[in-house]
């Protein structure tokens, strides 16, 4: 019995005992390349600190919170504590500490 022919990509009909140089090709791919030939999207962490630089702001600092909309700062907060993602807890002259934390982006320095 004759070998079927077998049509390949480039349109060539070739018998299926033959080896092409397109299928040759194909035989030095590695489908699973060394690790250190990938690149990684993570880079890795220069310190232990979670903050990329020291944070503004310290504890017992009194600060204003911008309110956008607000012409100016109803009254200053104290820094309770530092939270690792740029945030602050915050607590009025009474004591009394703020429902959530704040963005360092949104305080600024008590003038008073």
């Amino acid at each position: 019995m004759a070998a079927e022919a077998v049509t390949t990509r480039g349109g060539k009909d070739d018998t299926a005992d033959d080896t092409s140089s397109e299928e040759a090709d194909y035989e030095d791919f590695n489908i699973n390349p060394p690790s250190d030939k990938l690149r990684s999207r993570v880079l890795p962490s220069g310190g232990s600190s979670s903050f990329a630089s020291a944070p503004v702001w310290q504890i017992d600092e009194k600060l204003y919170v911008v309110v956008p909309g607000q012409a100016s700062p109803a009254r200053p907060y104290t820094v309770k504590s530092i939270l690792s993602d740029r945030r602050y807890t915050l607590e009025d002259a009474g004591g009394k500490e703020l429902a959530s934390p704040v963005d360092e982006d949104d305080l600024v320095e008590y003038t008073g």
